[in-house]
């Protein structure tokens, strides 16, 4: 398996066991991709509405979920296939296209991405 934008991983994050992630871009010249976490909407706690993903937009999502841009991070595209290969990832199906393109605009909605993934960004083009 390579790793290949659009494709979701359930990771190891936080007290509440795994969530899951997101591949949002090709690999940048130095190996590394972009991810996003996603997380579910809970009520009385605030959530990024710069991209709701809705029960069903995924096979993992069951309940109102959001893409948590704050949290996005770089990751090599080995070292996330190795991930994978010891059991510290757990693949998923990969999102559709339509939900990889609500999640790569979510980018620019959102007030938490922070800048220097603007620079990953714009080093892809």
């Amino acid at each position: 398996m390579s790793v290949k934008e659009g494709d979701a991983f359930l990771v190891p994050s936080g007290p509440e066991g795994n969530h899951l992630f997101v591949v949002a871009t090709r690999e940048n010249k130095d190996g590394f991709r972009l991810l996003v976490p996603v997380s579910t909407v809970r009520e009385g706690r605030h959530h990024d509405p710069a991209c709701v993903l809705k029960a069903g937009d995924h096979p993992f999502i069951r309940h109102d979920s959001y893409a948590v841009y704050s949290k996005a991070d770089q990751k090599r595209s080995d070292h996330i296939q190795n991930c994978v290969d010891k059991g510290i990832f757990i693949s998923q199906p990969p999102v559709s296209d339509d939900v990889l393109d609500r999640v790569c605009d979510g980018f620019e909605k959102s007030d938490f991405t922070r800048n220097w993934v603007f620079d990953f960004l714009r080093s892809l083009e």
